[in-house]
């Protein structure tokens, strides 16, 4: 799975799932794969900002489960 993540606001993103395959295409569209598209949105924030960010709150909207607001937090401070 490929993503796009941009800037919202603060430590706020909009994160896009993108599939990359047939396979994968069929996970989004599946009832109840709450879990394995959350290890998606959570892998790609992990590939994006690396291993002390982690997901503090995912909005989702009408594109859910292919788009998601997500508010990051960082071991740090700010994202």
């Amino acid at each position: 799975m490929d993503y796009q993540i941009s800037p919202v606001s603060g430590n706020s993103f909009l994160i896009r799932l993108i599939p990359a395959t047939p396979d994968e295409e069929k996970e989004l569209t599946k009832k109840d794969n709450e879990k394995l598209l959350a290890d998606h949105y959570r892998l790609a924030i992990r590939q994006k900002f690396g291993e002390d960010t982690h997901l503090a709150s995912l909005t989702p909207d009408k594109f859910t489960p292919s788009i998601a607001m997500v508010e990051l937090f960082n071991q740090s401070g700010s994202v």
